[in-house]
């Protein structure tokens, strides 16, 4: 008698097919939310900055049993569009899309995601923002001389 592939036996010799092992993993209970943010910039000879963007990811991995209905609370001070204008200090994404899990509706008005969680990893919500922001350093460039031909 030959047995479907979908079944694992453990260490105690019982059992568990691929859904009972699924069930198992959502047993942990556990959500894990992660910011990316990947910053470009140009900078002349001076130290000035000629261009620069950020490109930024919300990601989360879920773990939780049921898929409970969650709300992620972004920053009052957030504006979305070319040409949004906020208070001095806030934060102005140029352009963002979302998961398909993402209901948006709250969003313009409480800077607030309803999210319905798929088990494991994706991406909440990816954002960009082009032109001037406050880099966290500065670089000036210097180069030693060594002869004509070599630096």
């Amino acid at each position: 008698m030959s047995r479907p592939v979908s079944n694992i036996m453990n260490a105690t010799g019982e059992e568990k097919t691929a859904k009972e092992k699924k069930r198992n993993k959502n047993d942990k209970n556990e959500i894990f939310v992660d910011i990316f943010e990947k910053l470009s910039v140009l900078f002349n000879q001076n130290g000035t900055i000629i261009n620069s963007s950020i490109d930024g990811v919300i990601q989360m991995k879920s773990y939780l049993r049921g898929n409970p209905g969650l709300r992620l609370v972004l920053n009052d001070d957030l504006s979305v569009g070319k040409g949004a204008v906020g208070p001095p200090g806030s934060v102005v994404l140029d352009d963002c899309a979302f998961h398909e899990c993402v209901d948006t509706r709250d969003f313009d008005t409480l800077k607030t995601l309803a999210i319905t969680p798929p088990d494991g990893e994706f991406l909440v919500m990816n954002y960009r923002i082009n032109g001037d922001y406050q880099t966290p350093y500065r670089i000036y460039p210097f180069i030693d001389e060594i002869s004509p031909y070599k630096l």
